[in-house]
């Protein structure tokens, strides 16, 4: 069996997020007005026997935009406070 690895993509802190305000101003309206931040990624996991190299060239220069973005390969990370979410499509929809 194939081994899988997983790439994050994130969008760098120091710049402005407006799906991040979109979110937290939702969350507002809906009446949950104690969350503080929110952090969000893309993720990719894919399937095979690439080496590191390869995993690497795959989230800098395929997936990653370089001037807005940076890129981990790894399991997820546990938030430093809060707590994480991982939200997926359902296959077929």
């Amino acid at each position: 069996m194939a081994n899988t690895h997983r790439i994050e993509i994130h969008r760098r802190p120091e710049l402005l997020d407006p799906r991040r305000e979109e979110i937290l101003g939702l969350a507002r309206e809906f009446g949950i007005g104690s969350l503080t931040d929110l952090r969000r990624c893309a993720v990719y996991v894919f399937a095979g026997d690439p080496g590191p190299d390869e995993l690497e060239r795959l989230a800098a220069e395929l997936l990653c935009d370089p001037v807005t973005e940076t890129w981990r390969i790894g399991p997820p990370q546990e938030p430093e406070q809060g707590t994480a979410l991982s939200i997926s499509y359902r296959a077929g929809v």
